[in-house]
């Protein structure tokens, strides 16, 4: 922890310099995969980054939820052999 010297106090100056350093500890950003992933993903780091913290939990989880119905709904690209129905799979609707 460092002590840092502001020499303008304003609103924007400090919400910048927060999400600044928020940023840098940040993992580096995942490969693109695809849009309804790679999206998900960006909506729950910049939420973090801004300090909305439960916009960015809900956003991780949506993006968890549908990454697992790709695996699920997509055995052929995904490696997965799964017996699963859309139906069934819709049985207990969505986490969101």
């Amino acid at each position: 922890m460092s002590i840092k010297v502001r020499t303008n106090q304003d609103y924007f100056n400090i919400t910048a310099d927060i999400a600044k350093d928020v940023f840098r500890e940040l993992p580096k950003p995942l490969p693109w995969i695809e849009p309804s992933i790679n999206m998900l993903y960006l909506n729950s780091a910049s939420s973090l980054i801004f300090g909305n913290f439960y916009a960015s939990i809900i956003c991780c989880s949506t993006l968890l939820e549908h990454t697992l119905r790709l695996a699920v709904l997509d055995p052929v690209n995904n490696g997965l052999e799964r017996k699963l129905s859309n139906s069934q799979l819709n049985k207990y609707q969505s986490i969101s």
